[in-house]
């Protein structure tokens, strides 16, 4: 599996599109202005393209592409990733929770993860920790607004719900406060490697030195 896998790298490399290319367009040539050699150029050509690409293949020329096609993989699905949870943010950002409090606590949870996706594009990196608080904010959000719903409708029908939406918004407010921390937290230590008290303390430090 693993050599297929390079092999499949390396063939859609730059470096082998090129060769094949060279190669199709002298096959094609030998064609239309030497159709009689046509044949031998053809078999000519497949042979030395297999020997060439064989020979590369366990070259560091052809780990080299092989290496930059894996990095253009993981760059690609990162972002797929980042966009991911990007359109998660913005689903958050557009509920309407109908309670200030809630509000408040969500759009403290919408700049720290703000800047964590910021620094995820900036840094090419992403923290699944801070991605898994993102996805449970709006669950927690809409568990929020279920029980919103039921709680107007039992005022609206004069229905008594002991004290349940009261206890259901402060878990929620509490709920994304934490995962706004872990997001935050997460940032500086998983995409910066710092804390920002840890940045604080070393230029102090730096400052009594001098």
């Amino acid at each position: 599996m693993v050599k297929n896998n390079r092999l499949l790298l390396y063939l859609r490399s730059n470096l082998n599109i090129g060769i094949a290319t060279t190669a199709a367009a002298l096959i094609i040539l030998s064609f239309l202005f030497a159709p009689t050699y046509g044949p031998g150029t053809l078999a000519l050509t497949a042979a030395a393209y297999l020997v060439v690409t064989v020979l590369l293949l366990f070259s560091r020329k052809g780990a080299a592409e092989i290496v930059g096609e894996e990095e253009e993989d993981r760059g690609k699905a990162l972002k797929e990733k980042i966009a991911h949870y990007a359109e998660l943010r913005e689903r958050l950002a557009v509920l309407r929770l109908g309670d200030e409090e809630v509000r408040k606590a969500l759009e403290y949870f919408l700049l720290a993860s703000g800047e964590y996706l910021a620094a995820c594009r900036e840094l090419s990196s992403r923290s699944p920790a801070a991605d898994a608080e993102i996805e449970k904010v709006l669950d927690v959000c809409q568990i929020f607004l279920g029980e919103s719903d039921e709680s107007s409708s039992e005022k609206r029908y004069a229905v008594q719900d002991g004290g349940e939406f009261r206890d259901c918004r402060q878990r929620t407010v509490d709920a994304i406060m934490a995962s706004a921390a872990v997001v935050k937290k997460r940032t500086d230590t998983d995409l910066r490697g710092l804390t920002r008290g840890e940045k604080m303390e070393i230029i102090e430090e730096m400052g009594d030195k001098e």
